[in-house]
């Protein structure tokens, strides 16, 4: 299986999506919850049918609180499909799962081949790279934190968001790979509107990817090493267009949040609390990224705010 080498990432990419898929099977067996799910599939009207008018609804119009058109077109095809028979919402999100966790060892073999190449990391050909790789798709395919992207219907926004940001920052790779080599630059710029393109995408199934134009200058900074042909302020300005779209996108996010009376007071919730509680989330994050333990698929902020999250 790995005697050429060169399809080595494919190869592996294929196998970790069907070790994803294989995996994620038993959530077919799951029906929809009474959190959110009415909302988004069971009582949602915008679903119902695929014609010009309601494509058109999705795009001009927030529905339940957020505006998600590429979600919302993704459930309602399931819906064309499958009708409420749950089975066909939780193949979907299976299928994108799975496609996602390939797309990560593609990610991981560009950034790995890359820093060989600038000979401060270690190339491991044959079966060794492939298990480096297949373990970097598993660790992000089968980690316990995100197994309620999958299960959960109306997370379809999560994995359908990370199925354009993975490729954005796929594109953004290749882009970056020959705009430092300096040649067929015509190519790279083709790259760089894809790698546009898809944040675009990305943000239209889930505003969360807004922060992508930043880690995609942590990728020029650190394991692409751009910092050593551009200066940090041609990076920045490189990517204009990521900043604004993103920009936008915020703005609109947080109007639409307040028409529909989602946003929290300040009264109700300070300043200071909420800069407490996000700082615990990021602690949180990472320490159930290394330890997944006591996952719920609910989480309320306590009143008081405890000590331990202002440490």
């Amino acid at each position: 299986m790995f005697q050429d080498k060169e399809k080595i990432p494919l190869l592996t990419a294929m196998l970790a999506s069907l070790i994803c898929l294989l995996l994620y099977l038993p959530a077919l067996r799951c029906g929809f919850i009474n959190y959110d799910d009415p909302e988004y599939v069971l009582n949602n009207p915008i679903i119902r049918q695929l014609t010009f008018d309601s494509l058109t609804q999705t795009f001009m119009h927030a529905q339940v609180g957020w505006w998600m058109p590429l979600t919302w077109i993704s459930l309602a095809i399931d819906y064309h499909y499958w009708g409420l028979n749950p089975v066909g919402y939780h193949l979907t999100n299976i299928v994108l799962h799975a496609v996602n966790a390939g797309l990560v060892v593609l990610i991981a073999d560009i950034l790995c081949k890359t820093v060989a190449r600038q000979g401060t990391g270690l190339a491991m050909p044959g079966r060794s790279y492939a298990g480096l790789l297949l373990i970097t798709g598993l660790f992000y395919g089968v980690h316990p934190l995100r197994v309620e992207s999958v299960a959960w219907v109306t997370e379809r926004k999560d994995v359908l968001n990370g199925l354009f940001a993975f490729l954005s920052v796929l594109f953004y790779l290749s882009f970056a790979g020959r705009n430092v080599e300096g040649t067929n630059s015509g190519r790279a710029r083709i790259y760089f509107f894809l790698s546009l393109f898809c944040f675009v995408c990305s943000l239209m199934a889930k505003s969360v990817s807004v922060v992508l134009p930043a880690m995609l200058v942590v990728l020029d900074w650190g394991p692409l090493g751009r910092l050593k042909n551009h200066t940090f302020r041609r990076l920045i300005l490189e990517k204009w267009p990521f900043w604004v779209v993103s920009a936008l996108i915020t703005l609109f996010t947080f109007v639409v949040a307040a028409q529909s009376q989602y946003l929290v007071t300040y009264e109700a919730f300070p300043f200071t609390q909420r800069v407490v509680v996000s700082g615990n989330a990021i602690w949180e994050y990472v320490r159930l990224l290394l330890a997944p333990i006591g996952l719920s698929p609910f989480n309320v902020i306590p009143d008081p705010i405890p000590v331990a999250y202002t440490v």
